[in-house]
């Protein structure tokens, strides 16, 4: 969850009624929301004062939750390099189905079949 959405929950807000305030559609505040979508200046200012925080505090995460994140990044890595190729085709299926996506790059079916003819 990205500071927008935590700073709208916080005071009880729905998406709609935060684009009210700030003068934005729904769909806005929601693509703000979902991905670190360049915000405007001017918008980042209007959520600065609308939230009363700084800029900086929308922008960023706070340090410790940064370093939480490299760090998962870097076990993360660390168990794949470790894998034999195998387990790393398991691995992305098995990942994408927990995000909820689609396979595009990997034929599922094909990789388990290739793997049960070795």
């Amino acid at each position: 969850m990205n500071r927008i959405s935590e700073l709208r929950k916080k005071l009880g807000l729905t998406q709609t009624r935060l684009g009210e305030e700030i003068g934005v559609s729904q769909q806005t505040i929601s693509k703000y929301e979902k991905v670190d979508e360049n915000i405007s200046g001017d918008m980042l200012l209007a959520l600065s004062k609308f939230f009363k925080v700084p800029v900086d505090y929308i922008l960023r995460k706070d340090e410790e939750e940064q370093q939480r994140e490299q760090d998962n990044k870097r076990e993360i890595m660390e168990l794949y390099r470790d894998m034999d190729q195998y387990n790393r085709d398991t691995w992305i299926i098995i990942g994408k189905r927990l995000l909820g996506g689609q396979l595009h790059k990997y034929n599922e079916d094909s990789i388990v079949e290739k793997r049960l003819k070795e």
